[in-house]
């Protein structure tokens, strides 16, 4: 693929042109490498999805391709801050690094820890066998986490964050 080509599907995904839940198929312009990332035939790539992030790759045998020196794009994928407003209603979606699913069984596992006096509830984002977006529990109060089916798909991790508190908000650190 010419780097053209990567560039224009690349900005087509981030721009949000590329239609939702498209899949990366053999010899679709979108197959193999996005802006020089490997994505595998099959993936189902997520609005969500920022290949410029650092992240990794799910579901075994690491990185598919290596022979051909397709690797992740490092970067500091660890532990990030999400907060929520008082009243008890979730925040937004507090976006990580990406993920990209190599198998229709890779799963994604989230951490959590409180970062400020309030307790929280956090949630965290996975795709269901028809690789929907779902959100699952991650716990509340001051820790938690929760294992997650990924599936294929390219996207990046992401959590919402509930305050416990009447008055105040909350704040978490996450990975």
């Amino acid at each position: 693929m010419s780097v053209l080509l990567q560039r224009l599907a690349c900005a087509a995904i981030a721009s949000g042109l590329l239609a939702a839940g498209a899949v990366a198929a053999p010899g679709s312009a979108n197959a193999a490498e996005i802006d020089g990332l490997y994505i595998p035939d099959g993936t189902t790539i997520d609005p969500s999805f920022d290949p410029s992030t650092g992240g990794s790759y799910a579901g075994g045998g690491g990185a598919p391709g290596p022979e051909k020196g397709h690797t992740p794009r490092s970067g500091d994928c660890k532990w990030r801050q999400a907060g929520a407003l008082p009243g008890g209603g979730w925040s937004g979606p507090s976006t990580g690094c990406y993920l990209i699913g190599t198998t229709k069984n890779a799963t994604v596992t989230y951490f959590w820890r409180s970062a400020s006096d309030a307790d929280s509830c956090v949630q965290g984002k996975g795709f269901n066998a028809n690789v929907s977006p779902v959100w699952q529990s991650a716990g509340c109060l001051g820790s938690g986490n929760t294992t997650i089916l990924w599936g294929n798909v390219a996207s990046n991790k992401q959590v919402k964050v509930k305050s416990l508190a009447v008055v105040t908000g909350s704040k978490v650190e996450w990975e």
